[in-house]
Order: structure tokens, then C-alpha cells, then sequence
């Protein structure tokens, strides 16, 4: 494989939708756990409120990636976007000491942290596949009566 070949390759522009779709998705996702996490700390405020937020961006994400590509690649990414938020998005929050109101009252074992995880990837995909469902409905759902410009040229 020649360099120019694999420059190419790592450029963004040529990366399928969905995959540049769940790219930004992750990096919003960083930013918002990153930005809230600081600011708990700062502001003294519950990071747990953060969560509406992250519903909203789920919801968004699986309604632009559903409306973009289609409906298969909507919800896939809500369920691969609420594992990523569950595993890199505590990570952040934890390196960077997050503020919760009830902190000293909380007792986290494995148990706990597997069930709030399981917890937000089902949050994750039921507000993405809303989302979906949305666009699916406003958008897609009367594209086969559509006439192909690809069609017409086989009759």
C-alpha cells in the first residue's frame, strides 16, 4: 500500500455517512461529558441532570442518521452510541470528579455499575430509536412509491 493510498484512506470525506454520522456522535458525546463534568465540578450542580441533555443528542443523532441513510442505521447507532456514552462517558466523568448531590450516600459495586450501564444503553436506544421512528415516518416511509430517475431509463 502506497502513503497517498492511506492518506487517503484516513481522510474523513471519504468515510461512509453513517460511520462519519457516528464519528461526530462520539466527539459530542466527549464534549458534552468533558464540559459537564468541569462545570458540575464548578457550579456545584448534579451531573445526573446532564442526562437530559444526552437524551435530546440521542434522540437528534438517531433521527439525522435515519433521515441521512436509513432506519437499520438509525437505530444501530443509537445502541452503539448508548454503549460508547456508558463506557467512555463514565471514564471522563470519573477522571475528572464529578459533583452529585448524593454522592457520600452511594455504594457502587459491580452489580450497581452493570445495571446503570445496562440501564443507559436502553435509554440510549430508546430515545435514538425514537428518534428514528420519527424521521422514518416524516421522511422515509413513502420513498418505494417514488419514482427512480434509474427506472425510468430500464422501461
Amino acid at each position: 500500500m502506497e502513503l497517498d493510498n492511506f492518506g487517503e484512506i484516513l481522510n474523513v470525506k471519504i468515510m461512509a455517512l453513517k460511520y462519519r454520522l457516528l464519528l461526530y456522535s462520539f466527539l459530542i458525546i466527549i464534549l458534552i461529558e468533558a464540559l459537564g463534568s468541569i462545570a458540575s465540578n464548578e457550579k456545584l450542580f448534579d451531573y445526573a441532570y446532564l442526562g437530559f441533555i444526552l437524551c435530546f443528542v440521542y434522540f437528534i443523532m438517531g433521527f439525522i442518521t435515519t433521515k441521512q441513510v436509513d432506519l437499520k442505521a438509525g437505530a444501530l447507532n443509537s445502541v452503539i452510541l448508548g454503549t460508547f456514552d456508558v463506557l467512555v462517558g463514565w471514564i471522563i466523568s470519573h477522571q475528572i470528579n464529578t459533583f452529585y448531590t448524593n454522592a457520600p450516600t452511594r455504594q457502587f459495586d459491580f452489580i450497581n455499575y452493570f445495571f446503570a450501564g445496562y440501564t443507559g444503553v436502553i435509554f440510549a436506544t430508546f430515545f435514538g430509536c425514537l428518534g428514528s421512528a420519527f424521521a422514518y415516518y416524516k421522511f422515509k416511509r413513502n420513498t418505494s412509491m417514488k419514482v427512480d430517475e434509474k427506472s425510468i431509463y430500464k422501461l
